[in-house]
This record gives structure tokens, sequence and C-alpha cells, in this order.
């Protein structure tokens, strides 16, 4: 519970149900897409559980080096795809399918802050297009296959390498929020991509396409809109709302002022203009002081 319930037909908003898990270390990241759930640990293993009881419990091992730990969980909208970014900057791809995670050799050397998934994805084994998000600002494009075939020459080093930089924000702030829609057209011809990125004190919007590289190269001459807070904070994070394959009707984005959110209205908007609608901000209530 926690919310009025006549306000919502007499049904909580919130519900609490107990999972009967314990984990073998101290809980570092968690992330949850239909009815996985990931955990990770500080021993470097990943835990994914199946909320609808289907499996039983995994326990994954990451890295067996003592050094190493887990920095974020991203997984996609469907459960399947997983990427597990190290503290140490060597990131690594688990299938839903798979016992054992792979390093992804394009992507060593980057700390992954973000990832924006396909959300009209529908394959089981094939991320389609996906961007990532940097801790230095950078955004770049990929896509996995969880076929071995697929995955080695995509990002191993076979014939059809696909991890290219499609761009860098005019600051080099973290990209702790990222995430990519496409806008309703009847006609493929007329495909138009949305992107949010935030940083802790900006939240950008890019239209364009259809690709994401003509995306993003419109603003490579011309600064892409944002809506800029004050104030520094330790830990952002951007998160929308929107059933399973389906576009995303509000955001809410965790600032230093408060909690930034709006909806999102996906219309006939420009490169210059704003998927943005009715944004407010709700402030945090003051601390209580101590007795």
């Amino acid at each position: 519970g926690g919310a009025d319930d006549d306000e919502y037909g007499g049904e909580p908003m919130f519900s609490l149900d107990k999972v009967e898990f314990r984990p073998t270390s101290s809980i570092v990241h968690m992330a949850v897409c239909n009815n996985v759930v990931v955990l990770a640990l500080a021993n470097c293993h990943v835990f994914r559980l199946h909320l609808d009881g289907g499996t039983e419990a995994e326990d994954i091992e990451v890295s067996r080096r003592p050094d190493d730990r887990i920095h974020k969980l991203h997984l996609d909208p469907s459960g399947k795809h997983l990427i597990i970014s190290l503290a140490s900057q060597e990131n690594l791809y688990l299938h839903a399918s798979w016992g054992k995670p792979k390093i992804l050799p394009k992507l060593r050397g980057i700390l992954v802050e973000s990832v924006a998934w396909d959300a009209a994805n529908t394959s089981p084994t094939c991320t389609q297009e996906i961007l990532i998000g940097t801790a230095n600002g950078k955004i770049y494009e990929t896509l996995i296959e969880a076929t071995d075939k697929g995955f080695v020459d995509r990002l191993v080093g076979g014939k059809e390498q696909y991890f290219k930089q499609v761009y860098r924000l005019p600051t080099s702030a973290a990209i702790v929020g990222l995430r990519a829609y496409r806008f309703p057209v009847k006609l493929k011809s007329q495909q138009r991509l949305f992107v949010v990125a935030t940083t802790a004190q900006r939240l950008y919007q890019f239209i364009g396409g259809p690709t994401f590289e003509e995306l993003f190269k419109y603003y490579t001459e011309t600064l892409p809109s944002f809506m800029e807070v004050m104030g520094r904070i330790e830990t952002s994070e951007l998160t929308v709302y929107s059933k399973y394959h389906s576009l995303p009707k509000c955001f809410a984005w965790i600032t230093a002022a408060g909690v930034y959110h709006g909806d999102l209205m996906f219309g006939s908007q420009g490169p210059t203009q704003s998927v943005v609608s009715d944004p407010s901000c709700m402030p945090y209530p003051p601390p209580s002081s101590a007795d």
C-alpha cells in the first residue's frame, strides 16, 4: 500500500511482496524488466531471477579477479539482453539463455553509464541498433547478436565490425540517462527518431533520422536543445514510463533541485523542437530535524 485506495478504485498504487532470495554478498546494483530481475553483487557475481517462477535463480560469475567490481547493469525491455559494465572499463554481454557472459572487446576502455535499447525490438537473439552513453559524454552506436557467429563478426573483429561513435555532448559530463524511440509514422521512409540524454545537470533532446548517424550529424554544427538545473548531485537517473513495445508517456529525472518530470508528446516536431510537455520540478521534502 501507500496511496489513497479510494483514488485508485480501491486498489493500492503500490504493493510489496517478499521474494525468497538470500544473496551471497551485498547488492551493489539492480535492474528489472519484463519479470526478470538481475542483481549485481559485491563479489562480482550476477544473480538472475524470474519473477514468474519459471526457472530457478541463477548465480553467474562475472570475474574472478579480486579487484574487479560491477559498476552498472543495463537490461533491455525484454529482459533477454544484459550489458555488464565493470569499474575497470571492461564490459560484458549476457544473453538470457547463457550461463556465462562474454567480453565485448570493442567496448574495452569505456565506462558505460547508460544504454538506449530499441524499445520496439522483437528479436530474441539480436538487440538491433542501440546507443551506449559513457562517463565522458560520448555516445556510441552498436548492435549485439547472441549467436556465436554474429557476436564474433560484429564485436570481436570479423568483417561486420559495428561499433562507432556518433556524438559527443558539448560538455564531457557522464551520460547517466539515455533513451531512444521512433516517432509513429505510416511510411518507413518518413522514420524519425527521438533521443533523450541526461547528465546530472542537463537534459538534451535530439530529433531526426532516419538513422542514428543522420540524426546526430545534424547536431555537429547545431547545439541540441536542453534543459539545465543548477546544483550538484552524486547520483542522477532518468526513468520513463511506457508499456512494453509502446511509446513512453512521461518521464522523471532525478536532479539536485528535485525530481524533474513531464509528459512526452510525439507529433510533428523538428530538430530544434521539444517532445517534453508540461515539465515541472517536484522539490525534495526538507530534511527532518533531529529531536
